[in-house]
């Protein structure tokens, strides 16, 4: 989710709302108010109307879920800004996101809306020094944002630690979908396990997210607390899915063999000069594709991915998003939440696993009530999630129409481009392949 209202994106606050609905009636403050204009965010989104009151007027938990974009992170952000404004005190929240280029997004939100009241924000993450966290934990920061993993190695049998967060009055966990699988669930239970007991009944906890799963669902019905009050209040504003506004939805039938000569020819010759994000499978396919890319001279291309050590990750994400390079390749670490809204266009070079990833993958552009393209290549192991995606776009869904003779014209040439491209990443042996499928060349020709 994390997605931000920030200046980058200040119209998705009321791309989805007309009505005369404003902050103030929500129960934000003017000074919160004041920086919202500042940035052109001017009317509520529908999440932002039904969370916002419960949280900041009714001291409610919530569980909100709405389409990516549509300005979540303000929900908790203004509610845990203005609660800190009137105590200032350390350590008042915790936010927990399930990647590293979240965190550093949701910080930037902080960082904007509270300068005013000089917040003091630390984030949690891996590829930094421990020690060093765990010392600033010390100077009782008012906010602490991390991923799982970090925060439980921080929290984990240091008593010291655990009495620093005895006052918190926030917990949260955005994409709480994602946080609630079983990947996250040993760490997740570190952090719960070491915070202090909430004696008092006084803190608030929050889960946010794109989509609804059966762990949301089942969380709802086992939160429970020793008062009505306090118990967890489901906002949906995605009952239904439907098509995503201003994305024109594309497919193309290809065999694998050929799938770099169709990306090179729709990339030169139909998205030429414009900004966008091709998916793949895993770390290798990602580093395989944006080598190819540079060999082929299509313009700036970096690739972000797991195998990347945190700082070159940061570093990638931080190009694309200032227009530094136009092309960005990579896994599904950016499918959720972050918010780049001038990506004009999206190409799922792998297919996603599931509709729900393919509906965060598309969700990267057409942000902002921009107009963007998706682009999906599938092939014969695709079939049953294809069928599933288009029994919910319907007729949004449509193929993509390229003369076969024009995209194949140079299949020799890239061919040995790509051999090229495999022999760097064999000589580099940055990209660990674990796994006999990965090994395979499966571009070779």
């Amino acid at each position: 989710m994390a997605d931000s209202n920030s200046s980058s994106s200040s119209s998705d606050s009321c791309d989805e709302n007309n009505s005369p609905i404003t902050f103030q009636e929500l129960g934000v403050e003017n000074w919160l108010i004041k920086i919202c204009n500042s940035v052109n965010i001017f009317h509520p989104t529908r999440i932002q109307q039904l969370c916002l009151p419960l949280i900041i007027k009714e001291n409610r938990n919530v569980i909100g879920s709405s389409d990516t974009g549509t300005g979540k992170t303000i929900c908790y952000c203004f509610s845990i800004l203005q609660d800190l404004n009137k105590n200032m005190y350390s350590i008042f929240a915790l936010i927990l996101l399930p990647t590293t280029e979240l965190v550093f997004q949701v910080v930037d939100i902080f960082q904007l809306y509270g300068i005013k009241i000089g917040v003091k924000i630390l984030s949690c993450i891996g590829g930094f020094s421990l020690i060093e966290q765990r010392k600033q934990i010390y100077y009782k920061p008012h906010i602490v944002i991390g991923t799982p993993g970090r925060v439980s190695n921080i929290l984990n049998n240091c008593e010291d630690i655990k009495i620093c967060f005895k006052r918190l009055k926030y917990l949260v966990l955005d994409e709480a979908d994602l946080l609630l699988q079983k990947y996250f669930e040993t760490n997740l239970k570190i952090v719960l396990n070491n915070l202090p007991e909430d004696k008092n009944n006084e803190r608030k906890t929050l889960f946010f997210s794109s989509t609804i799963n059966e762990s949301l669902h089942l969380l709802k019905k086992t939160f429970c607390f020793n008062n009505d009050v306090k118990k967890l209040v489901l906002i949906n504003v995605n009952k239904k899915r439907k098509p995503l506004k201003n994305l024109d939805q594309r497919f193309i039938y290809l065999e694998t063999i050929v799938q770099l000569n169709y990306l090179i020819y729709i990339l030169e010759n139909k998205l030429s000069n414009l900004s966008g994000i091709i998916f793949a499978a895993n770390s290798y396919k990602c580093e395989l594709i944006c080598n190819v890319l540079q060999m082929s001279g299509i313009g700036s291309v970096v690739s972000i991915h797991t195998a990347k050590n945190q700082q070159k990750r940061i570093s990638s994400l931080l190009r694309f998003k200032n227009g530094l390079c136009k092309i960005l390749v990579a896994t599904d670490l950016i499918s959720r939440g972050i918010d780049i809204p001038k990506v004009a266009f999206v190409i799922n070079f792998d297919f996603p696993n599931n509709t729900i990833q393919y509906i965060h993958r598309v969700g990267r552009t057409a942000r902002a009530n921009r107009k963007g393209l998706a682009i999906s290549f599938v092939d014969k192991k695709d079939k049953q999630v294809f069928n599933d995606v288009k029994k919910i776009m319907k007729e949004k869904l449509k193929p993509y129409v390229i003369d076969k003779q024009d995209a194949l014209k140079n299949l020799f040439k890239i061919g040995k481009i790509i051999k090229m491209a495999e022999l760097k990443l064999e000589e580099q042996k940055e990209i660990k392949q674990d796994g006999e499928m990965l090994r395979q060349r499966v571009f070779r020709m």
